[in-house]
């Protein structure tokens, strides 16, 4: 039942898919049949999410590009937490985890400094253009509206000539399939310049919250949002020495953008619509 799938005497043994839904995916069933049967292994993606290292694998060694990973060591009364390079030929820098978690937050909170110098004039701006799109938007609306309304007008005078007998079948059938594909031109034109309903302060507080408060975000968050998040914020990881601390990364589009504002933003384009920046 739960794949969808039969098997028994009036199949002749053989499997066969149901005429039901199933509850779930046949590959996950089989994979999940593997598991817990022992002959397979669970998907390595979450056994990759470390909760004691966040960073593993996202930030790599400054020295020689490895990824770090993580590891704890005893001591005479307590278990110490250090990141450190996955490359046994470098010249290994042992990081307490304390540390390196908190100098990425200070990095995060870096960058909520930037948004925060510009965030008001990018929010005044980001409205200015979406009013006037959506102002241009209705125009558009008006006069399409008024269209229609002057070809059904149009077509009803065709029919009256018809059935008063001042234009044959002919005549009738040619301009009533020109204005029938003019019409459909119109109401298409309508659903091409229409603004679909976008909640765009909502929007903006959102996206303000976030960009405002990623180090609370980060901390605040599980282990695997918090992996999903610092990728989405630096899509190609960080590097890192204890000498040098974090080195320059690409950071996320937004921030950028934030980042490059200057006194004039009149050639930004006009926004198609703000998405979230994660799940959730």
């Amino acid at each position: 039942m739960y794949c969808g799938r039969i098997q028994n005497a009036l199949t002749d043994g053989k499997v066969i898919q149901a005429a039901f839904a199933p509850l779930v995916d046949g590959d996950l069933y089989d994979r999940a049949q593997l598991v817990l049967s022992g002959r397979g292994q669970p998907d390595t993606r979450r056994r990759r999410v470390n909760v004691d290292f966040p960073l593993r694998r996202f930030v790599r060694c400054g020295l020689c590009g490895s990824p770090l990973t993580g590891s704890h060591s005893t001591g005479r009364s307590a278990r110490y937490a250090y990141y450190h390079c996955m490359n046994r030929e470098c010249r290994r820098d042992n990081i307490p985890k304390v540390d390196l978690d908190k100098a990425f937050c200070d990095l995060l909170g870096d960058l909520s400094d930037v948004a925060r110098v510009n965030l008001t004039k990018f929010r005044r701006k980001v409205l200015e253009k979406w009013y006037s799109k959506k102002g241009d938007a209705l125009d558009d609306q008006c006069r399409l509206k008024e269209r229609l309304k002057k070809l059904e007008r149009q077509r009803k005078t065709l029919l009256d000539k018809l059935v008063d007998g001042t234009i044959g079948d002919d005549v009738y059938k040619v301009k009533e399939k020109q204005l029938s594909l003019d019409i459909a031109l119109v109401k298409s034109q309508r659903n091409d310049s229409k603004l679909d309903e976008f909640e765009i302060e909502e929007a903006l507080n959102s996206a303000e919250f976030i960009l405002n408060n990623p180090e609370r975000l980060w901390i605040d968050a599980n282990a695997e949002i918090r992996q999903r998040f610092q990728k989405l914020l630096f899509p190609d990881g960080l590097s890192y020495t204890k000498a040098d601390g974090f080195g320059t990364g690409v950071s996320c589009c937004v921030y950028e953008l934030l980042g490059q504002i200057g006194t004039d933003m009149s050639d930004m384009a006009p926004p198609r619509g703000i998405e979230p920046l994660f799940p959730g």
